[in-house]
């Protein structure tokens, strides 16, 4: 299975800033995000000096992949969010872009203001999916600049070894992550604004985390991790594992707040497993009706970790033995978390 990649990112946002349609604010926002997030990742996982460069997928994904290019994953990001600034419409928005192109250079203070980035950014656009099929007329006499050369010490050695893994890891991901962002967008048009952010997030960023997570040499585990060791669960009736979860519209039967989603998918998956109707099932998924693919959520040996939290969406993977590795999003409802979303995802390379 090949990546699904379908252009470097800083040729597309080229095209896009040469052509009679420019690049829209709202979607300037959802690289913007995204490059701070997969900064923030980098940051976290020591990744700022690798060698990077940023591409898209075909469904818009702006995903950072190392060892392609001759940059540091620092400098790429922030000559992506410099060609932003100068592309914006909006004199505000641009101004809050050119200052992140400079904070990028930074990611230790990048990382912790991280919260004041987002709502200076969300507070300039609305978010909109980045289009990659434009191909409109050239604007006459206009053309993309490349952004100012940022200082030397963000030149980036060349690591070739982390180009195999990083794009074999993204073959295997790209399929399930690319089915990710499209459902996630599509509930994100159904939904009104103020709920845009998080779901923004889940949809333009969970393939970032996700690279970095399941890739990383000599099997370590992307931090924050939570791992447990599920015993098989004992059977029980419908109407008991319904009840454990409460009643579809009650009050949760677990504290959102105190129990974190690793512990959450856990009790869900349990609940799942000893269910066998619909209506018991509306207690575990957000869409009793969907059928999720077997695997390692069904297994009676499974262990969770928590890829990353968005606040309300998470996204863990859950492995098992002798079994296929899965994605799984929950989502926090009025009546507590609920599965969203389960996609196969091959074992990473060693």
């Amino acid at each position: 299975m090949l990546p699904v990649l379908a252009d470097r990112l800083d040729r597309l946002l080229s095209r896009r800033g040469g052509s009679s349609v420019p690049l829209a604010d709202g979607e300037a926002l959802t690289i913007a995000v995204s490059v701070l997030r997969g900064m923030q990742t980098a940051h976290v996982e020591d990744l700022d000096d690798e060698t990077a460069s940023w591409w898209v997928t075909a469904e818009g994904m702006p995903v950072l992949v190392y060892a392609s290019g001759d940059v540091s994953a620092v400098r790429a990001s922030a000559e992506i969010v410099a060609t932003l600034a100068k592309e914006a419409s909006h004199e505000g928005f641009a101004e809050v872009l050119a200052q992140l192109a400079g904070a990028v250079t930074e990611p230790r203070a990048l990382v912790r203001d991280i919260e004041r980035w987002e709502d200076a950014l969300f507070g300039g656009a609305q978010p909109e999916p980045l289009a990659t099929d434009i191909v409109g007329a050239r604007r006459g006499g206009v053309r993309a600049q490349s952004p100012d050369p940022l200082p030397a010490e963000h030149e980036a050695p060349r690591r070739p070894w982390w180009g195999l893994l990083e794009f074999s890891s993204d073959a295997v991901l790209s399929d399930a992550a690319s089915d990710l962002v499209h459902r996630t967008r599509t509930q994100l048009a159904r939904r009104a604004s103020g709920r845009a952010r998080p779901a923004l997030l889940a949809a333009g960023l969970a393939v970032i985390v996700l690279v970095v997570g399941l890739s990383w040499p000599d099997g370590a585990e992307p931090s924050p991790a939570v791992g447990a060791e599920v015993r098989e669960p004992s059977p029980t009736p419908s109407e008991s594992a319904a009840a454990e979860m409460g009643e579809p519209g009650s009050e949760p039967a677990t504290d959102l707040q105190a129990e974190d989603p690793a512990t959450a998918l856990l009790r869900v998956l349990d609940a799942r497993a000893a269910c066998d109707d619909p209506t018991c099932r509306e207690a575990a998924q957000e869409d009793a009706a969907q059928s999720l693919p077997a695997g390692a959520v069904d297994a009676p040996a499974r262990t969770v970790t928590l890829l990353d939290d968005f606040g309300g969406l998470a996204v863990l993977r859950v492995d098992a033995p002798d079994v296929r590795s899965q994605l799984v999003t929950i989502v926090a409802t009025p009546a507590g978390w609920r599965i969203r979303d389960v996609f196969d995802v091959a074992d990473p390379p060693a």
